[in-house]
């Protein structure tokens, strides 16, 4: 199957790189360079927010049935004995300073839960990204990754997920960062939850990029280079503007590893791209950058 022109995005991740000597030592050597955030184009990449629940509006009966529930995440011991003292401050000082000890003790916890929240920050902004895109041809990314002189590479997407299905995530798009329900600690012991909110910490972005159609792999802070199963690289596709020795050189490179070598070029009757198959290297250097027919 053609990966470009009859993309199909189960079986296909495509990786759009610059026309440099680092995007031809990931090919070589078989990885895909772990971007920093300061590397990353978005400069609200991990951006977050803090919701309380509400807690803080609500009734001091409600915030005596959350600060006694398990997701107060005081002990047993200590919500009885918390218990005991609300209920021993209200019999003996009235219910105004029950209400002041109530309120005391919500922002005790909601304080901690924000420091904890700081930590959380600071850690994930060392988290490094390799960013894949579901959509090949994409006229925007050309440009965007290399100034339409560069590549797109595409990847055994099952490969690719079955060696790092943990930490393969889908971005989601939208108008407002994802905010962090500080009261709902209870589920951090689980497995499934700790995924979700990894995934909604790092893996959000603002709507304006959703043309990238992204997939991103999260990789720890140390690794700077994400390795790639032998075989995951399906074809590749020099962009529009591709320059005579890039052509030559993933000539050879396609031909010595019986990879299919395509080139980007404008379609006839609309703006998008299609992939012409190359057999040989002059048909590269002789091939004009003028429209296809679709």
């Amino acid at each position: 199957m053609d990966p470009f022109n009859n993309p199909d995005p189960e079986k296909y991740l495509y990786r759009y790189r610059s026309a440099s000597l680092n995007s031809l030592d990931e090919l070589t050597r078989h990885y895909c360079y772990a971007a920093s955030k300061e590397q990353l184009n978005d400069i609200n990449e991990f951006h977050f927010t803090i919701d309380d629940g509400g807690l803080r509006e609500c009734s001091v009966e409600e915030k005596i049935e959350w600060l006694m529930s398990p997701g107060s995440l005081m002990s047993d011991v200590v919500r009885e004995k918390e218990r005991e003292n609300i209920i021993s401050t209200i019999a003996k000082k009235g219910p105004k300073a029950g209400q002041q000890l109530v309120d005391k003790l919500l922002t005790s916890i909601l304080q901690v839960r924000s420091e904890s929240m700081a930590e959380i920050y600071k850690a994930i902004q060392t988290v490094r990204v390799v960013c894949f895109s579901e959509k090949p041809l994409n006229p925007t990314m050309f440009g965007h990754y290399g100034s339409n002189k560069g590549i797109v590479v595409a990847y055994d997407r099952k490969l690719i997920e079955e060696h790092y299905a943990d930490s393969l995530f889908k971005v989601k798009y939208g108008e407002l960062p994802y905010s962090f329900p500080v009261t709902d600690f209870s589920k951090a012991n689980d497995k499934n939850w700790l995924r979700e909110t990894r995934k909604a910490l790092l893996a959000n972005k603002y709507s304006d990029w959703e043309y990238e159609a992204e997939i991103r792999i999260l990789v720890n802070p140390e690794e700077k280079q994400l390795a790639i199963p032998p075989g995951a690289i399906k074809a590749i596709c020099l962009a529009p503007k591709a320059e005579d020795s890039l052509q030559a050189t993933l000539w050879d490179y396609c031909k010595n590893r019986g990879v299919d070598l395509f080139l980007a070029r404008p379609k006839e009757f609309s703006y998008g791209l299609r992939a012409c198959k190359s057999k040989n290297v002059e048909e590269i250097a002789n091939s004009p950058l003028t429209p296809e027919q679709n």
